[in-house]
């Protein structure tokens, strides 16, 4: 099975890389094992619906994700990390994301991340 990148996927993944190379080997690890395994196995693969239908997506951190799809001969990874998954790459209008700046989505998430609460005293986020 072929495993290809976006060009976008593939810099948030050289960028994890020069940060950490922790991070680096958690996203090789899911990488090796969404080969084997599509559709289930490490990272909490959980298919993606409406205007993401089609794609996956698998945790290997906190608010860190790689978002893909799978055929039979080949693995397309569109997002790694907190990244923006690009409309032109999926072709879905319906995304929105590609409005915001970097810096603004990744504010928001810091935002969200705030408001999460621990444990079983959840804080509201913001939606």
């Amino acid at each position: 099975m072929k495993l290809l990148f976006t060009p976008e996927a593939l810099e948030s993944f050289q960028e994890i890389k020069r940060v950490s190379q922790e991070d680096a080997d958690k996203v090789k690890e899911i990488l090796k094992d969404i080969l084997l395994h599509p559709e289930d196995g490490k990272g909490n693969p959980v298919p993606l619906t409406g205007a993401l239908s089609g794609l996956w997506s698998r945790e290997y951190g906190i608010q860190q994700q790689i978002v893909y799809s799978a055929s039979n001969d080949e693995v397309k990874i569109f997002a790694v990390g907190q990244s923006i998954i690009p409309t032109n790459q999926i072709g879905q209008a319906e995304l929105s994301q590609t409005q915001y700046s970097e810096q603004e989505y990744r504010s928001v998430l810091k935002q969200m991340a705030a408001n999460r609460g621990k444990g079983e005293d959840p804080k509201v986020g913001i939606f």
